[in-house]
């Protein structure tokens, strides 16, 4: 987020596209294989450390250091803007040492820890329909890119400050990815291989990206929890026998799976159709498949 690129920036237009459109920009920015390669469980996450601007500043306000999202008609924190920010900071602090990036990072997973509820979620209270459909989320939803990136966000600050909270925390955002939407969790099935949903609507969404980012969660905590581990790997297996479904043609991807659900096609903008080719680049680092490498050569063209 550099120069012009970052003056041309504009949110996305809807609500929650906008409160990751920042990172889905820095993803887009990315050009060679070996952006995705600056990814470990412990240092700056992903491409984040060669994209985000050493003067970054969220583009949301802040209350008590939280991003506040503007929805038009209300504000409202947001768990995967509140845990990128905190991811950008602490990448900036891996980074540059400056210690209010690591406070910041720390009040990110602070926040994160006091509002996790016991079943592991954290949870959005305003409505929203899943993006190319007409489902409507029930009043309050979870999402598993939420669960994935707060994941990688308090795996990174147990590593620094050995408290135990963030790392409660961490494993107990697990519980959600376990169960099935229908039993109030997060996990789908598509070819018998399990799907992490972002948004849980009675019928399938399945966007690429929330599996995919999830992964990256359950990698960042694979070491420390051996469910963790385990549902990387099935996830891995299930994201490599999915790949043909999202393959829109011409080089491009869909956004998700609503076509399965009765709904037109819904392809991936540029930002996002770049972004699932980041994504598949690291976990093809983090767990080799050659499914990995015949797609990011298809959407690479």
């Amino acid at each position: 987020m550099r120069g012009s690129r970052r003056e041309r920036w504009k949110p996305a237009s809807n609500p929650v596209n906008r409160a990751v459109a920042f990172f889905v920009l820095l993803l887009a920015l990315a050009a060679t294989p070996a952006v995705a390669q600056a990814h470990s469980r412990t240092g700056g996450y992903q491409n984040m450390a060669h994209e985000v601007a050493r003067d970054y500043e969220s583009p949301y306000p802040l209350v008590h250091g939280i991003p506040m999202v503007d929805y038009g008609s209300f504000r409202a924190r947001n768990p995967v803007t509140t845990a990128q920010y905190g991811l950008a900071n602490w990448t900036l602090w891996v980074l540059h040492h400056e210690r209010d990036r690591l406070r910041r990072a720390r009040r990110a997973a602070d926040w994160l820890v006091a509002t996790q509820r016991k079943t592991g979620q954290w949870l959005y209270r305003f409505a929203y329909r899943s993006p190319g459909t007409t489902m409507e989320l029930p009043v309050p939803w979870a999402s598993a890119l939420a669960q994935g990136q707060a994941i990688s966000l308090l795996r990174r600050l147990y590593f620094h400050t050995h408290r135990r909270q963030y790392l409660r925390a961490a494993r107990r955002a697990l519980a959600p990815l376990g169960r099935s939407v229908a039993r109030g969790g997060l996990l789908r099935w598509r070819r018998g291989e399990i799907v992490f949903e972002e948004y849980p609507t009675e019928r399938r969404s399945l966007p690429l990206n929330g599996h995919l980012q999830t992964l990256i969660g359950l990698y960042d905590l694979s070491d420390l929890s051996p469910t963790a581990r385990r549902w990387f790997r099935r996830g891995v297996r299930s994201a490599a026998g999915i790949l043909p479904d999202y393959d829109a043609g011409g080089g491009r991807s869909l956004y998700s799976l609503v076509n399965l659900s009765g709904f037109p096609p819904f392809l991936a903008d540029d930002g996002y159709h770049s972004e699932h080719v980041e994504e598949l680049r690291l976990l093809n680092r983090l767990s080799p498949h050659r499914a990995f490498r015949r797609y990011i050569a298809r959407w690479s063209s």
